[in-house]
């Protein structure tokens, strides 16, 4: 969800690059495809054309603001 919150509207393969840098290496393509669906399933991201995208707009926004605080805290740790 990170990745999809993240980069707005992903196609599979943004996914995959997002996960690989992420994570600091490739996971397989199954692991990723099935994650997708499920999250698909369970009605978090939504599937358009090629693309992937948060369902619910203020999901997204909390995402993206965990991630912001996560990030500000490493920050200050390292100051």
């Amino acid at each position: 969800m990170k990745a999809v919150a993240t980069l707005g509207r992903a196609r599979w393969k943004n996914v995959v690059n997002y996960v690989i840098t992420q994570v600091g290496k490739k996971l397989t393509n199954a692991t990723i495809s099935r994650d997708l669906k499920n999250l698909v399933k369970m009605g978090f991201i939504e599937k358009e054309g090629n693309e992937y995208k948060i369902a619910d707009p203020l999901v997204r926004y909390a995402i993206l603001k965990s991630i912001s605080n996560r990030d500000s805290n490493k920050i200050g740790k390292t100051q």
